[in-house]
């Protein structure tokens, strides 16, 4: 039960916050564009459209369609994929060039992508079939169990809280004193402070209480 609290916690706040700062900046933006609002909605769009596309994300990513001879090299590997009915035309098979990792990744709907470094190891003999087809499986497996299907619209939503998030955590890597960027999010709470009694005093009752939920819940 704490375990199903604190997943909906950290999956319901970023939707929660994103979907408030969107309804908050969203209308100025857009009014702010003036004639050149349409312009800001189709990176939104194409992004979506790429996001949902196996093809275009894999192309992306940098992979391509295996070529004839890595379908050879590859043969004994996806042979055991497809004893275990996880392999081809179950999922589509591409090959990201210049990777030199031996674990393939799932991408998309229905798409695992073999890195080169797996497909060299496994022509010089560095590794057999059978490891090659267990890295192989596993990535067909996590595909096909929905886990990497895209949520474009989703991520969206999620976007204007995540992103500030995450640049603060890549700061902290890079950056010394980074005790100084976690004691600055751990003091969230005064900001929040602030907007919401701001909110209160400007009649804004509704968004002074979902400001104290969302930095409330951050905290879980």
């Amino acid at each position: 039960m704490t375990s199903i609290i604190k997943r909906s916690i950290r999956e319901g706040v970023p939707l929660i916050a994103g979907g408030a700062i969107w309804l908050c900046l969203g209308p100025s933006l857009l009014i702010g564009a003036g004639v050149y609002a349409p312009l800001l909605l189709i990176p939104v769009v194409l992004w979506v459209c790429a996001a949902r596309n196996d093809y275009l994300r894999a192309r992306l990513a940098g992979a391509r369609a295996p070529t004839a001879h890595e379908h050879v090299v590859m043969a004994p590997a996806l042979t055991i994929m497809c004893r275990a009915q996880h392999g081809p035309p179950l999922v589509t098979l591409v090959v990201r060039g210049a990777d030199r990792q031996l674990v393939a990744t799932a991408i998309g709907h229905r798409t695992v992508m073999a890195p080169s470094g797996l497909i060299d190891a496994l022509a010089h003999g560095a590794i057999g079939p059978v490891e090659a087809a267990a890295t192989l499986i596993h990535a067909a497996a996590t595909v096909r169990s929905g886990r990497t299907r895209p949520r474009p619209l989703r991520a969206l939503l999620r976007a204007p809280w995540l992103l500030p998030s995450r640049m603060c955590a890549a700061v902290a890597r890079v950056w010394p004193p980074a005790h100084v960027i976690v004691t600055a999010w751990r003091g969230r709470a005064i900001p929040g402070v602030v907007a919401s009694t701001n909110f209160v005093l400007s009649g804004h009752t509704v968004m002074a209480a979902l400001t104290t939920l969302i930095i409330g819940l951050s905290y879980g």
